[in-house]
């Protein structure tokens, strides 16, 4: 810091312009702020306006997409709801796997029902429009980036308030079923959407430490966006280093301290970012990493 006297400067070049022509730069400083100002309640309006769209688009989707059959994508209020069918798949890591840990012990897996999950993360705009509040420290990123700052019980409060808006049954996905719908149906991909994670997520290698808007990046096989990277996802288990005992509709350990969550974030090296990297936190954590994506069940 350099002063002048009067006022603080980043720089000597710019002590120096101050001490030469004082007047003119406390014009420019104060013609900078206001444009800054109008810049910021710009992106306030923005905001508030595409909050109150999908207030009012929220019912007539909420109700198409109650009707909607198990099997088919559908619109919601949460946007696109991509469908996760049953199936077994081959959940962990194998040991060849690059910045693998060893609580990802390579196993099969069957889950019985099928599930729609959201496309991408909640967003700012949809957590405004359901809980009157946004949480998040980039708010500057706008509507259309994702909710962070959020624990585990608010993700679950979340989840509640917006079943209670929809009349349907949304909530955390299980550590299993996160995982099935970011394989995306397929083998051999550490990443949710391919090998190459450039292409398909944020993370500290490409992020400029901040988020950015979902569905930017190059989708998974079942068409989800952001499954690797831009913020860690809440599950609804509670974390244990050993794998569920069961490899039929698993729910994870039955208690413990703190829970899983999964995908790596615009904070995170490319091995959180993997499909099978199991990560924990406090439930009452919410750092700026922090956000969720929610599930809904078949009826």
């Amino acid at each position: 810091m350099y002063g002048t006297g009067t006022v603080w400067c980043q720089s000597a070049s710019e002590a120096a312009a101050w001490k030469a022509d004082p007047a003119g730069q406390a014009a420019k400083a104060a013609a900078e702020a206001a444009a800054e100002a109008t810049a910021k309640r710009d992106r306030e309006t923005a905001f508030q306006t595409a909050v109150a769209a999908a207030k009012a688009a929220a019912p007539a989707l909420a109700a198409a997409f109650r009707a909607l059959e198990p099997g088919s994508d559908g619109e919601s209020p949460f946007g696109a709801m991509k469908w996760i069918p049953a199936g077994t798949f081959s959940m962990g890591s194998p040991s060849s796997e690059a910045g693998r840990d060893d609580n990802e012990t390579q196993h099969q897996v069957t889950l019985t029902k099928g599930y729609w999950m959201m496309e991408h993360e909640v967003t700012q705009g949809e957590w405004l429009a359901v809980m009157g509040t946004n949480p998040s420290h980039f708010t500057a990123c706008g509507p259309t980036c994702p909710v962070e700052m959020v624990s585990w019980d608010d993700a679950v409060a979340f989840a509640k308030a917006a079943s209670k808006r929809d009349r349907v049954k949304y909530k955390l996905p299980t550590e299993a079923q996160w995982e099935r719908a970011a394989r995306g149906g397929r083998t051999g991909e550490v990443y949710a959407g391919g090998n190459e994670l450039r292409a398909v997520g944020w993370t500290k290698e490409n992020s400029d430490s901040k988020t950015h808007g979902v569905c930017q990046k190059q989708r998974n096989g079942y068409g989800l966006c952001d499954m690797s990277g831009n913020v860690l996802e809440w599950t609804l288990d509670w974390y244990d280093k050993a794998y569920p005992g069961t490899t039929t509709d698993p729910v994870g350990a039955p208690s413990g301290s703190d829970r899983v969550v999964r995908g790596g974030s615009w904070n995170n090296g490319p091995a959180f970012a993997r499909v099978a990297n199991r990560s924990w936190m406090n439930p009452g954590y919410f750092p700026g990493y922090q956000g969720v994506r929610l599930v809904r069940s078949s009826p």
